[in-house]
């Protein structure tokens, strides 16, 4: 009896069975075909120069679209590339002159990686002529931009003339991504043949195919909007809405701020969309903002960008309307006697009573203004200035004053202002002054 593989279930069972090996080996293969595969990513291709036409020529032959009309060719003094020579498996281009190219002579490309990240490139290349072999030693460098600095990320060697040698799947450094103009050169890197003695000759030939530039993911774009703002102390930011403009799919949100001793209220990170709520401030009079680093991700691939909340108020309240001077009488005269003159003698009052309660004073809210703070949230401050000298401070309206008040006879001042949330006080020069003038009663004789 044989031991074999039953598929049950979608379950591969061992069992005990008089089939022969091969029944078995044919069960086995049916169930490795029927297990899953799993692509840990998927690949976009930037740009390639595989030279599939007879003849061909420099334009690239595949990619982005951005990248469709990019081409290939020869600097620093090799000959002109010519696209009808025999490649790896269509055409190649190849050109001759590398006599004496060392750190000089070399292939270049450019094109662009813009929203394109983890990149990496593959090439291949051999050097022939009958009497003379090409250039072996090559160095691969990059430049972002033609401002840019040449820097070598690889090393290559022909091995053997006239026989197609590769530079592997290479990844390109970090720098390169997401730019919008990148060159790529496959410079000399000495004037040594792949075979024989002695240097490059001019007859020499190199050639170069299948140049393969991928992309493991598309950088998802990020904007946010606003882009910065000022809020006041206490108040809702206007929420920021995040968006992918180049619309990858999967793209996740997430983001993180600053100044979260000084700016309370919003979390330091999350993932909310849009970002809302509340900032408050401990030093609201000082203009301090808070930087939103957000970040888009997909397929393992990100990018940020920031948008800041500004967050102070160093606006004072101020009264709309000033009020005038408040005229009184001193009190009734509360008693008089008959002298032996002849006379009434009134005793009068030198002063007036104010007493708890009374709204002569009240000032109306709809004449506060302030930048950030609601005038009914306004702190109403006042300080009364009597004839004499006695000062009386209080908060509020002042028919909440628990107490009567007594005018002396004569000009007494009443100084207002305002508190708003953050702190800020009216201007002292701001502060409306209602005189409150206490006039005497006309004296009382006898006349006849």
């Amino acid at each position: 009896m044989g031991v074999g593989f039953r598929i049950l279930n979608g379950n591969l069972l061992r069992v005990h069975d008089s089939i022969s090996c091969k029944t078995r080996d044919i069960l086995f293969a049916a169930f490795l075909l029927i297990i899953p595969v799993f692509s840990a990513y998927s690949q976009t291709l930037i740009v390639k120069w595989d030279f599939p036409n007879n003849p061909d020529d420099s334009i690239a032959d595949g990619g982005i679209s951005a990248n469709l009309a990019k081409h290939i060719g020869t600097r620093g003094g090799a000959a002109t590339a010519s696209f009808g020579y025999t490649g790896f498996t269509t055409r190649c281009a190849g050109a001759q002159d590398w006599e004496e190219g060392a750190n000089t002579k070399c292939w270049q490309v450019e094109f662009t990686t813009l929203a394109y990240n983890g990149l990496t490139i593959r090439s291949k290349q051999k050097s022939f002529h009958p009497q003379d072999f090409g250039p072996r030693d090559w160095r691969i460098q990059y430049r972002i931009g033609t401002g840019g600095t040449w820097t070598t990320f690889a090393n290559f060697s022909i091995r053997t003339g006239n026989v197609w040698d590769s530079l592997a799947t290479t990844a390109l450094p970090a720098a390169c991504n997401n730019q919008s103009s990148l060159y790529i050169r496959w410079m000399m890197s000495s004037n040594i043949p792949t075979q024989g003695s002695g240097e490059v000759e001019e007859e020499a030939y190199n050639y170069i195919d299948d140049v393969v530039v991928m992309s493991t993911c598309s950088i998802p774009a990020v904007a946010a909007s606003p882009v910065s703002q000022t809020r006041c102390p206490g108040s809702s930011i206007t929420p920021i809405v995040i968006t992918n403009p180049n619309n990858i799919p999967g793209t996740t949100f997430s983001w993180t701020r600053d100044n979260t001793v000084i700016l309370t209220g919003i979390p330091a990170s999350g993932t909310s969309n849009p970002i809302t709520g509340v900032l408050n401030s401990t030093t609201p009079q000082a203009f301090v903002t808070t930087t939103f680093t957000i970040t888009a991700t997909s397929g393992g691939c990100s990018s940020t960008t920031t948008a800041t909340v500004t967050v102070g108020d160093n606006t004072p309240p101020v009264f709309l309307v000033n009020p005038g001077p408040v005229h009184f009488c001193v009190q009734d005269i509360i008693q008089a006697f008959w002298n032996f003159a002849g006379d009434i003698t009134p005793i009068r009052p030198d002063w007036y009573t104010f007493h708890s309660g009374q709204t002569t004073f009240d000032l109306s809210p709809a004449t506060f203004s302030d930048n950030c703070t609601s005038p009914a949230n306004l702190i109403l401050h006042w300080r009364i200035n009597l004839v004499g000298g006695t000062v009386i401070n209080g908060v509020g309206q002042l028919s909440l004053y628990p107490l009567d008040i007594i005018f002396p006879l004569g000009t007494s001042t009443i100084t207002y202002w305002l508190e708003d949330r953050a702190g800020n006080l009216t201007p002292v020069n701001l502060r409306p002054v209602v005189q409150v003038i206490v006039h005497p009663r006309p004296d009382i004789t006898r006349n006849f």
